[in-house]
C-alpha cells in the first residue's frame, strides 16, 4: 500500500508539473486569455459528447456482459462508467478506473472474474480501434502532404504493423488463456484464481458476433475526441479544421495507451500541441483546447463524484465487517 501511495504521490507531482511546464511554454498569459473567452455554449456541448461518450462505452460494456448470460443492467453499467472515470480522474494510480469499475459492479449480475477480464478484453479490442485510427491519421497527412517531424513514412508502417498484430493476437490470447486454465484447472490458492480468470477470458472467444459488433462501436466511439476536440476549438474561437483533428486527436491519445507508466496527466495535452502546432495551430490556442477539454470532461464526471461521495458514506456507515 505504501508503494502505491507513492506511486500515486509521484504521479501526481509529475502531472501537475508538466501541465504547468505546458501552460508556461504555451504562452500562460494568451492560454488563460483564450480559455476565458470560451462561449457558454460551446462549454454545455462539450460536457454533453462527454457524457454521451461514457454512456456508449457503458453500453459497449453491458452487451458484452450480457452476451455471456450475465443479468447486469445498463443503468449499473453506467454508474460505474461515470464513477469509474471519476476516480481515474482524481486518483493518479495506475488502472485505477478499472478497479474501480470492477469493484463498483461486483455483486451486480458478474463475478469478478469475468468483469475483470471483459475489462481486458475491452482493452485490447480499444487498441485496434486505436491503431486504426493512427493509421488513418497518418493517410490524411500523407494525401495532404503534411510531414510531421518522425517520418511520415516510419509512422505509417509502425501503425500498419501495430494494427496486423494486435489483431493477430488477439484470437491468440484466447488460446493462451485456454491452455493456462486447463493447466491450473485443478490448483488451489492463487493459481487457481488465475485459472478460473484464464477461463472466462478464454469464454469469450465463443462470441465471434458480439466482439465484432463491440469493435464496431468502439470504432465509432473513436470519432469522439475527435469531434470533442473540434468543438472546444469552436468554444474558444480558434481556427482549426476537424481534418487537422482528425490527424492530431489519434496521435496525441496514443501516448495514454501505451503500456508503460506515465503521468495521469500532461503527456497527452503536450502531444496534441505538438502535432497541432506542425498543422498550423499556434500554441496558445492548441493549449487551450486540449485544456478546455479536459476542463469540461472533469466537469462531466460529476455525477461520478457524487457517486463516490455516497459510496463512500455507504461503507462508512456499515463500518467493518
Amino acid at each position: 500500500m505504501a508503494e502505491i501511495n507513492r506511486s500515486g504521490v509521484v504521479r501526481t507531482v509529475a502531472s501537475v508539473a508538466l501541465v504547468g511546464a505546458i501552460i508556461w511554454w504555451a504562452g500562460a498569459s494568451e492560454t488563460f486569455a483564450l480559455l476565458g473567452s470560451a462561449s457558454l455554449a460551446g462549454i454545455a456541448l462539450l460536457v454533453l459528447l462527454h457524457a454521451a461518450d461514457r454512456v456508449l462505452m457503458a453500453y459497449k460494456w453491458w452487451r458484452l456482459l450480457r452476451a455471456r448470460g450475465y443479468p447486469v443492467g445498463m443503468g449499473d453499467a453506467t454508474r460505474g462508467y461515470f464513477l469509474a472515470s471519476f476516480v481515474g480522474a482524481v486518483l493518479p494510480v495506475a488502472g485505477g478506473a478499472d478497479l474501480a469499475r470492477i469493484a463498483a459492479m461486483r455483486g451486480k449480475g458478474a463475478g469478478t472474474e469475468s468483469l475483470t477480464s471483459s475489462v481486458a478484453l475491452e482493452r485490447a479490442i480499444g487498441a485496434i480501434s486505436h491503431g486504426l485510427f493512427c493509421l488513418a491519421a497518418i493517410g490524411l497527412a500523407v494525401a495532404l502532404s503534411i510531414e510531421l517531424d518522425v517520418s511520415n513514412g516510419v509512422l505509417a508502417v509502425a501503425a500498419a504493423t501495430a494494427v496486423v498484430l494486435l489483431t493477430l493476437c488477439l484470437p491468440l490470447t484466447f488460446s493462451i488463456a485456454g491452455l493456462v486454465a486447463t493447466q491450473f484447472v485443478e490448483a488451489a490458492g492463487f493459481r487457481g484464481k488465475i485459472a478460473r480468470l484464464a477461463a472466462d477470458y478464454a469464454g469469450w472467444s465463443r462470441h465471434p458476433r458480439e466482439l465484432w459488433i463491440f469493435l464496431a462501436l468502439t470504432f465509432i466511439e473513436g470519432f469522439y475526441p475527435i469531434v470533442a476536440y473540434y468543438a472546444a476549438a469552436w468554444a474558444l474561437g480558434v481556427d482549426a479544421s476537424l481534418v487537422h483533428m482528425a490527424i492530431a486527436v489519434p496521435l496525441a491519445f496514443l501516448l495514454a495507451r501505451l503500456p508503460i507508466p506515465l503521468p495521469s496527466l500532461g503527456p497527452e495535452q503536450g502531444m496534441f500541441i505538438f502535432v497541432a502546432t506542425q498543422l498550423g495551430m499556434s500554441q496558445d490556442g492548441a493549449a487551450a483546447i486540449t485544456l478546455l477539454f479536459l476542463g469540461t470532461l472533469l466537469i462531466a464526471f460529476a455525477p461520478g463524484a457524487v457517486l463516490w461521495m455516497s459510496s463512500s458514506s455507504t461503507n462508512q456507515a456499515a463500518g467493518p465487517n
